[in-house]
């Protein structure tokens, strides 16, 4: 998400790297839950295990006042994750194997990732999608499908690399 100034177009919010966005959201995280604790302190016993006689009416205003920052932290964190990921598909997640001109080499096949219905949903939407497309126009449609639990199935790939295509698949198309 950019944000438009009177210089331009300003920088995203947040990282678009995942492993650097869940840094900072922990590390924001971390320093307002210890702020907290810290506020809380002087208005609790000395093992921390009950409020100090008298300190009641200040604890609620202070407890009250951390619930609605931590809100505002809550809607922020869930701002990051959908700027960064996109918003929830409805389906659920397949993974479709297919072989290039590569496999003429030896090489392994391609791996992508996408959300349907089901595995025919599926294999149709991950047909519709720009990149599968341009890498079988790249591939001079030299390219194979490979069958088999192994090789289409519900969920991520067991491991390595795959492409997930899901953040380029519409938001707004209905599933199945």
């Amino acid at each position: 998400m950019s944000t438009n100034t009177a210089e331009g177009t300003a920088p995203p919010l947040f990282s678009s790297d995942p492993t650097a966005l869940a840094w900072d959201l922990i590390t924001g995280w971390e320093a307002m839950t210890a702020r907290h604790k810290g506020e809380l302190a002087p208005l609790l016993t000395e093992d921390g295990g009950s409020i100090r006689q008298g300190a009641l009416v200040a604890f609620d205003q202070v407890r009250t006042e951390q619930s609605a920052e931590a809100e505002q932290m809550l809607a922020e964190v869930m701002r990051g994750l959908t700027e960064v990921y996109g918003s929830p598909l409805s389906g659920r997640t397949f993974t479709l194997t297919w072989a290039g001109r590569e496999r003429h080499d030896g090489e392994a096949p391609y791996l992508w990732v996408v959300v349907g219905a089901d595995l025919d949903d599926a294999r149709a939407r991950l047909q519709e999608l720009p990149s599968f497309v341009e890498w079988r126009e790249q591939e001079e449609d030299d390219v194979e499908e490979l069958d088999g639990p192994a090789n289409q199935h519900p969920g991520l790939p067991f491991g390595g690399y795959y492409n997930d295509l899901r953040k380029e698949q519409p938001r707004n198309a209905p599933v199945g």
